[in-house]
Parts: C-alpha cells; sequence; structure tokens
C-alpha cells in the first residue's frame, strides 16, 4: 500500500496524519452540534414563554429601548437575570435591534446549545478516541435530560452556561492550564453557582498536579491572577458601579422572601442524598 502525501506530493507523516484526523473530526463535531442545534429550533418552532422567562423577556423589551439590565426602566440597571453572560449577549441583540426581544433570548439558547453539543463532543473525545463509542453517548447525553430541554425555549441562561462550563471541563481534561483559568472565571461571571464547579475542578486540578510530582509554582499562581483573578475582579468591580452588587436578585429574593428549608446544604445537593435525584 503507497504512503499518504500531500498536495506537493511529499510523504505525509503519522503525527500530520494525526493532525488532519483531529481536524476533520473537530470540524465535524461542531458541524454536528450546530446541525442538532438547528434542527431542535426547526422542529420545535414554540414561542411560548411563561414564568422566569417572562421576565427575562421584559429586561430584553427594555434593552431594546436603550435601557441597560432594567425590568423597570425608572429604576435603573437591575441585576435581576442570574445569568449574567446570557443577558448581556441577548440584550447586545436586542438593543442593536439584531433579533427581537424575544428571538435575542432564543439566539442566545442557540449558541449555547450549539457549544454544549461542541464541548461535550470534545470532553467525550478526551476519554472516548473512538468516535464509534463518542457518538452514540453524545445522542444518549444530548436528549436524556428533559428539564435542560425546556429551558433552551423558555429564553433562560441554561444552554450557555452549561456551555461554558463543558468547555472549562474540556479545558481542564486537555491540560489547557490558562483557558482552564480564563474558562472557569466566565463560569463564576455566568452564572453564580458555577463557583461551586469551579472549585472542585480547580481543585482536581491541583490535586492532579500534586499527584504527578508537579506541585503549584509562582508561575502557577500568577497565570490564575491573571486568567481567572483579574477578569473576576473587573467583573466585581463593575457589578459594585452598575447594580451596587455582584449578586443577583434572584438569589436575594429566594434568601429572603422566600420560605427556607431547614436542611444546611444548597438545595440542589439535597435530592441526591435523599434518593431522589433520578426518581
Amino acid at each position: 500500500m503507497n504512503a499518504p502525501v500531500d498536495e506537493q506530493g511529499s510523504p505525509v507523516t503519522a503525527t500530520q496524519e494525526k493532525v488532519q484526523w483531529w481536524s476533520w473530526r473537530i470540524a465535524a463535531e461542531f458541524a454536528t452540534a450546530l446541525a442538532f442545534a438547528g434542527a431542535f429550533f426547526a422542529l420545535w418552532p414554540t414561542d411560548l414563554i411563561w414564568d422566569d422567562g417572562a421576565i427575562v423577556v421584559k429586561y430584553m423589551d427594555n434593552f431594546a429601548r436603550g435601557h441597560f439590565y432594567s425590568y423597570n426602566p425608572t429604576d435603573g440597571p437591575v441585576f435581576g437575570i442570574s445569568g449574567f453572560l446570557h443577558g448581556l449577549l441577548a440584550g447586545a441583540l436586542a438593543y442593536t435591534h439584531v433579533f427581537s426581544p424575544l428571538d435575542s433570548l432564543f439566539a442566545s439558547n442557540f449558541l449555547g446549545l450549539t457549544l454544549t453539543g461542541f464541548f461535550l463532543f470534545r470532553v467525550l473525545a478526551q476519554y472516548l478516541p473512538d468516535w464509534r463509542a463518542a457518538v452514540p453517548a453524545w445522542v444518549a447525553l444530548m436528549v436524556s435530560c428533559p428539564n435542560f430541554v425546556t429551558n433552551v425555549k423558555e429564553g433562560l441562561e441554561t444552554p450557555l452556561h452549561v456551555g461554558v462550563l463543558l468547555a472549562n471541563v474540556w479545558a481542564f481534561a486537555s491540560g489547557r492550564r490558562r483557558l482552564m483559568w480564563f474558562l472557569g472565571a466566565l463560569a463564576v461571571i455566568s452564572k453564580l453557582d458555577g463557583i461551586l464547579f469551579v472549585v472542585v475542578f480547580w481543585g482536581a486540578f491541583f490535586l492532579r498536579e500534586w499527584a504527578d510530582g508537579r506541585p503549584a509554582d509562582r508561575r502557577v499562581a500568577r497565570e490564575a491572577l491573571l486568567f481567572a483573578g483579574l477578569p473576576i475582579f473587573a467583573w466585581v468591580v463593575f457589578c459594585y458601579a452598575v447594580f451596587g452588587s455582584p449578586i443577583p436578585q434572584t438569589i436575594v429574593a429566594k434568601l429572603m422572601f422566600h420560605r427556607q428549608s431547614t436542611f444546611v446544604w444548597p438545595g440542589f445537593v439535597k435530592p441526591f442524598l435523599t434518593g431522589k435525584a433520578l426518581s
């Protein structure tokens, strides 16, 4: 069998062949994720928004009128959308009138669903290099959570936030340290409960480095401060200057005005401890 050659007729090395294969695989993964998101929106063309989604739509209405992050324009900016990046992206689309206020939310959700699909492929590629195993796993995971599907068509922040979280997992699994710090910061900025996720993965990173005989040094600390600490610090300063606090009003409302459980763990932990997570 003749060895593969490039366009100039020179032999292709094993490394070059592997790079070409992975380039095609990455392109195919992105195209599949994009097609999945497009098919999802085409096959489920609903404009029905209710509950929390209706609150976010009102913010988008005011973005379109030129009011930044305002529920009531006379009140000024209010951090009332728990997904900051989602609100910022959809708000920019509404403000520029690229899309209607409602379609601006769906555009952000479309991007979030695409990123979720793509980075899920990237994470699976780290642990299932054989695409014949990765593709069925990807399909099963993408259709296994009905609550996620509901959020995609509700205009909420979940799709974009999950995409950012999966990008962080991929950066961790593939050893892209600086990108891991930056995406971890984006996860916190995207939605404050990303802090719990980031603490776990950053902790896993330090444990992995220690187990491999590479304890953290000053260079690692400088990278973490530059690529994670600085973006988070800038975001906190911005929130204090614009909103008065980096704590979303959704959290304040739940803590101050909703009846509280006597259970001391965060709400999402309780179902796992009581055996009701999969019921």
